[in-house]
């Protein structure tokens, strides 16, 4: 199964991974909703794998800023 659309993916991984990165101060409350977006997104085309660990990296994200 083949992306059907390329840029949007590789914009998308980058705005996720700054966002990440960043750690901006709502990232903790609008992870889940990334995550949920972006695992759809992922499953939907062709990087069904790549969805799972996403979904995996910003639920123990959101886990570490709980703890703090």
């Amino acid at each position: 199964q083949r992306c059907r659309n390329p840029l949007f993916r590789r914009l998308l991984s980058v705005v996720l991974y700054l966002l990440g990165l960043y750690k901006l101060p709502l990232y903790w409350f609008y992870s889940g909703l990334l995550s949920l977006l972006v695992g759809v997104f992922y499953s939907a085309t062709c990087f069904p794998l790549l969805g799972m660990l996403y979904l995996f990296r910003v639920l123990l994200v959101s886990l570490d800023e709980d703890r703090r």
